[in-house]
């Protein structure tokens, strides 16, 4: 996925409004593959909700590829999704999927709508954001510029 395909909505982290349990100490991006039923945290600034990483197999087959990245259900965008277990960041939540659930009937195996599921934009697409930006100081997409600090933010 590039990064003119993904909407991003979260730049930065300020650990210290993040649950003392999810602060980041070192290795803050989770690496490797996270198995499906994984339990993770969605922090917001103001509270932080459990969740579980679900199989691609549960949205439409045209999404699975694009958004392969899937918890339970849909959450704020901007959220951070962190491995419960490991303590480090696996993504950003971006947005819902609708979610299918398989039934026979009669002769036939049909497939119908069953809720939302949360897509959150991976690590790893969260990297190639980073090094397609020509400086670290402004954002991916062209036009908008990160302040270098705080005082240039009023």
């Amino acid at each position: 996925m590039s990064p003119d395909e993904t909407d991003l909505a979260l730049i930065s982290v300020d650990a210290e409004r993040l649950p003392i349990s999810l602060r980041l100490r070192r290795n803050p991006f989770c690496k490797g593959p996270t198995p499906i039923g994984a339990s993770v945290v969605v922090a917001y600034p103001e509270m932080s909700v459990r969740s579980q990483i679900i199989s691609p197999l549960l949205v439409a087959p045209q999404f699975r590829t694009k958004f392969s990245t899937l918890i339970k259900e849909p959450h704020g965008s901007g959220s951070g999704v962190f491995r419960a277990d490991r303590k480090c960041l696996l993504g950003i939540m971006s947005r819902r999927v609708t979610k299918y659930v398989a039934k026979n009937e009669g002769p036939f195996r049909v497939a119908r709508p069953n809720g939302w599921a949360g897509y959150f934009v991976p690590v790893s697409a969260l990297a190639k954001f980073q090094s397609s930006s020509p400086n670290q100081d402004e954002h991916p997409l062209p036009g908008l510029i990160l302040p270098k600090n705080r005082s240039e933010q009023n």
